[in-house]
């Protein structure tokens, strides 16, 4: 009995907006056999782990992409500024004959490392750029001296006469 009177109310049921009778046979199970729910809102589990999980990808290949991008930008300051004041010690030099006095610091602008002159003599000077370890250019240094020999070290790698632009790089065949 219980089953007749659940599918009359079935068959009330769906009757309402069709204005049709629907007779179902006596083996129809009285309820559907798959779940659905009324209004699917929000996401489920396993959409959100596809989303984590493609995010973790990016991020894994991105970050580290970022950063060396950033390392090379912060070591792009020393040739740059080393050139520039290779060139006030060669217009010194010209006025005064000697290095001696000439201007191997630069006035401002250093932010990402410390410069020196050393051995500034008479007719030689070396300048040295070495990284500041608080902006995370400790393995860095380059130099250069009144021969224009230049020598630098990029996050550990050394070239031995010209300045390296990338880890591992290599300075380029004199000819």
């Amino acid at each position: 009995m219980c089953a007749t009177v659940a599918k009359a109310r079935l068959n009330q049921g769906l009757n309402q907006g069709l204005n049709q009778s629907v007779n179902l046979p006596d083996h129809t199970p009285v309820y559907p056999l798959v779940y659905q729910r009324p209004n699917p809102l929000g996401f489920t589990l396993i959409e959100l782990m596809i989303v984590v999980a493609i995010i973790g990808i990016l991020s894994a290949v991105a970050i580290p992409a970022y950063t060396g991008h950033v390392t090379r930008g912060k070591a792009a300051e020393a040739p740059a500024t080393l050139a520039d004041l290779r060139i006030k010690m060669e217009q010194y030099y010209q006025d005064n004959r000697t290095y001696v006095g000439g201007t191997c610091v630069p006035a401002n602008g250093a932010q990402n490392f410390t410069y020196t002159c050393s051995t500034a003599t008479k007719t030689a000077y070396t300048i040295t750029a070495t990284g500041k370890s608080a902006e995370g250019m400790a393995n860095f240094a380059f130099t250069i001296n009144q021969d224009n020999v230049k020598t630098s070290k990029f996050d550990g790698t050394v070239g031995a006469n010209c300045w390296l632009t990338s880890k591992g790089g290599t300075c380029p065949a004199a000819s």
